[in-house]
């Protein structure tokens, strides 16, 4: 099973971490992409549709190091 399969349904949203004052400037000068999908997930996304702006790998890259950073995490949104 390829990664983005392993991802397709999850939901992702910003941590409290994630939302502390210059928390999204750090990752801005850090990685373009990684602050693109935090900035999509402040408001909650789901896997799908960050799939739309960001390739693949880029996207996994992203994902992995941002919740290794403890800046997003998967949810329920229900």
């Amino acid at each position: 099973m390829k990664e983005t399969d392993m991802m397709a349904d999850c939901y992702y949203r910003a941590t409290a971490k994630a939302r502390l004052p210059g928390t999204t400037e750090q990752i801005q000068a850090r990685s373009l992409y990684l602050y693109d999908v935090l900035m999509l997930c402040l408001r909650g996304a789901w896997e799908k549709e960050l799939r739309q702006f960001m390739p693949p790998v880029s996207l996994c890259a992203s994902v992995s190091s941002l919740l290794e950073m403890g800046l997003i995490e998967e949810s329920n949104p229900s």
